[in-house]
């Protein structure tokens, strides 16, 4: 699903809690460019994340 965003369109992608429990925690790998944190009927909440990346070389679709 894409949603309208500046002046062009993100991909979009409703991710659930993992369990029943009252307490939601949860790891998700993520490849991207932003995330985007909310609830479904706006209530306030908190996140707190982790940053773990690897700076890769740039490739040029070509093989040698």
């Amino acid at each position: 699903m894409n949603a309208p965003f500046g002046d062009g369109k993100v991909a979009i992608s409703l991710m659930r809690k993992f369990t029943d429990s009252p307490i939601n925690a949860g790891s998700l790998p993520f490849a991207g460019t932003a995330l985007a944190f909310h609830t479904l009927d706006g209530t306030p909440f908190t996140v707190t994340y982790a940053v773990d990346a690897e700076a890769k070389s740039p490739t040029t679709g070509t093989t040698q």
